[in-house]
């Protein structure tokens, strides 16, 4: 290789190496502008971002009350009427009508299950209103709806809070040859209060089939 050769590897190589430079800065200004861009859609003063929520969340959970447990977050329920109005923050869902209104889920538990323990999960900072959730079953032969546990919300406070309950028998036995399973939650006109969700804990009356390779 001739000295002119060689200049010419050496400024392929500065060339280069100047190129990847510029990637990379280019590549750390978007990212850091992307960040920048996040925006919480959380409720101002829940303090849900600050430190670490996963962990602040283990610490306000109930222990497990049973060998399953079945969760229904706030995405899932819906307005009793068709003219409530509502918004959702994250999982969570508060009513923004003028007026209290009522939101309803299904709750899809095992047959044979005993219900050992029920929880809300809820984030109320509104002095005056509170949330109300009744635990309800409706008979298949007619269009009863008998409540076998309520649960309330009390206070206020700007941090998530759960309430929970333990059903009396023999109510607390899922029947579902007889009947069907839902939770309605009564919330006030205010997005100070927000169903987060809620938690069925259960366990199983008899031994589970053993499943075999």
């Amino acid at each position: 290789m001739n000295s002119k050769d060689l200049g010419r590897a050496i400024l392929m190589v500065v060339l280069i190496g100047a190129l990847i430079l510029l990637a990379v800065d280019k590549r750390v200004m978007v990212d850091e502008g992307s960040s920048a861009q996040i925006v919480s859609d959380e409720p101002p003063g829940t303090g849900l971002s600050e430190g670490q929520p996963e962990i602040q969340s283990e610490i306000r959970a109930p222990a497990a009350g049973g060998s399953g447990i079945y969760t229904s977050s706030g995405l899932e329920f819906w307005p009793y009427m068709s003219s409530t109005t509502f918004a959702r923050y994250g999982v969570g869902i508060c009513n923004t009508s003028v007026d209290s209104r009522n939101f309803e889920t299904q709750l899809h538990l095992p047959h044979g299950v005993t219900i050992q323990q029920v929880v809300v999960y809820f984030y109320d900072n509104d002095s005056t209103n509170n949330l109300y959730a009744d635990f309800n079953y409706h008979p298949y032969t007619n269009w009863g709806t008998y409540i076998f546990t309520e649960l309330n919300s009390f206070g206020a406070s700007p941090e998530v809070r759960y309430i929970s309950a333990t059903p009396p028998a023999p109510y607390n036995y899922v029947d579902s040859a007889l009947r069907e399973y839902t939770v309605e939650v009564l919330l006030p006109p205010s997005c100070s209060v927000i169903l987060l969700s809620v938690r069925v804990d259960y366990s199983y009356t008899s031994y589970l089939p053993a499943v075999m390779k």
